[in-house]
């Protein structure tokens, strides 16, 4: 199973050439026997990227010079390896880490976790290796694709992800980053046509256990977005239904003034950008078993929304917050079929909710719970 460590690398393809039937490396060692190798191949040139479909090009016959292949326009993801690559691989997720263009992902099958690979011994295995994407626990775990600009790092996702209308299914991520969704932080990015579903009930989730501190002021989940972060971002034509979207509090924090809240929603957490046609249909839930001093907004659709024109929009399924004794919130709790909070410069249009939801004691609304500034339109 070859899976090179793509973090800082120069170009997006691994370079092979074929010298009398041998394949050989970048650094030129390590030459391996090829099948069906001859002499009249040798020294020909081939590239291949790893972890994604359609990328072994030999550019003698494919009629493109080397320059072209080394940062191509679209890339094809075609099973939950490669999906489960790009949430691992930060050189993926913009030009900061070598990409000269933004790369369109381009989704061409449905893409199912839970049937991936084969059991060996009571062990799932691909090409001979233990590779268990269920696994939230293991080395391999997916990861959220992108995450914040700490320590000027540059790591959120600034590329294009088209689903094709193609199912993703059974996708499973437990993370303690800020932002945590199929996709962490966004920026400058399209996510378009992405349909995540479950095969049944309790086979597919996104939780977080990142809890905010003077360090970390804010964090946020969402079944596919967890931060979309300033306004040139779309979300458009997306679906996540059957998931259990959940946020897990269990850490105190130090009651420091700077802390900003928690977001959690269906399809997004915090939002700063459009959303259109989209639809969440989740187990979206909170789960506090200790004190927090920030406020905590829970939405249907989108935990927060910020500069968020949000429409033609769905949400349905369950919102529940489960709260221990030891819980205590001193800045309220917000739950909303659609948006939990609203900020300036936010439109909601012809979207609504038809779902269930546990209230208790937060403040809570059908369509919102909280507006936060004066210039919000709501129609």
């Amino acid at each position: 199973l070859q899976c090179t460590e793509r973090y800082d690398i120069e170009n997006f393809y691994d370079k092979l050439v074929i010298y009398a039937g041998y394949a050989v490396g970048n650094d030129g060692a390590g030459a391996t026997p090829v099948l069906g190798g001859t002499s009249s191949n040798s020294g020909v040139s081939f590239f291949n990227s790893p972890h994604f479909a359609k990328t072994a090009v030999n550019p003698n016959t494919e009629g493109a010079d080397e320059s072209q292949l080394l940062n191509p326009a679209y890339v094809y993801v075609r099973s939950a390896r490669q999906l489960n690559a790009l949430g691992r691989y930060p050189y993926y997720w913009n030009d900061e880490g070598g990409l000269e263009n933004k790369i369109t992902f381009l989704q061409e099958c449905d893409v199912n976790f839970g049937t991936y690979g084969t059991y060996v011994n009571e062990k799932k295995v691909y090409c001979g290796v233990e590779f268990d994407l269920m696994d939230v626990d293991s080395e391999i775990a997916n990861q959220p694709i992108g995450v914040p600009d700490l320590d000027d790092t540059y790591k959120q996702f600034k590329n294009i992800y088209d689903g094709n209308n193609h199912k993703i299914i059974d996708y499973c991520l437990k993370s303690d980053q800020i932002f945590v969704g199929l996709f962490g932080e966004i920026r400058d990015a399209v996510i378009r046509n992405v349909v995540m579903t479950v095969s049944k009930e309790g086979e597919g989730y996104i939780i977080s256990s990142c809890h905010p501190s003077n360090d970390v002021t804010k964090a946020g989940v969402g079944g596919l977005v967890g931060l979309s972060y300033m306004h040139d971002n779309t979300i458009t034509n997306c679906s996540v239904s059957g998931y259990t979207v959940q946020y897990e509090l269990s850490s105190p924090d130090n009651g420091g003034s700077q802390i900003e809240g928690l977001a959690i929603g269906g399809l997004v957490g915090f939002s700063m950008s459009e959303i259109s046609n989209c639809t969440a249909e989740n187990d979206v839930k909170v789960i506090a078993s200790t004190s927090y001093s920030g406020p905590i907004f829970v939405g249907g659709l989108a935990g927060s929304a910020f500069f968020s024109p949000v429409s033609h929009c769905y949400a349905g399924g369950t919102i529940d917050t489960i709260y221990s004794d030891a819980y205590v919130v001193a800045k309220g709790q917000h739950i909303a079929g659609i948006v939990s909070v609203v900020n300036a410069g936010t439109t909601i249009r012809n979207c609504w909710y038809a779902g269930t939801m546990e209230a208790g004691n937060s403040y809570s609304g059908g369509i919102l719970s909280f507006v936060s500034a004066t210039n919000v339109t709501i129609e």
